[in-house]
């Protein structure tokens, strides 16, 4: 991996944290942040990913809105 180094600013309550986790699993800090970061990624990629599939869908009625958030609660319209 090609690395480049860099300054952050971290609140002193997440790099407690940070540092807990570093020591509990073996790993640097650097590593515990860069896992973090990964992470973050990946799930940006899910939104964009879901974003798209939600372009391509027709929008919702209301009612179907509200038939299926009572079917959540278990008191559907139908029953």
């Amino acid at each position: 991996m090609d690395a480049k180094k860099i300054s952050i600013s971290v609140g002193k309550r997440q790099l407690a944290a940070a540092k807990q986790i570093a020591k509990r699993e073996g790993l640097s800090l650097s590593a515990v942040f860069m896992r973090g970061l990964e992470r973050e990624l990946e799930a940006e990629e899910r939104r964009a990913a879901l974003e798209e599939l939600v372009r391509d869908v027709p929008p919702v009625s209301s009612k179907r809105k509200r038939e299926v958030r009572a079917s959540w609660r278990g008191k559907t319209r139908a029953a």
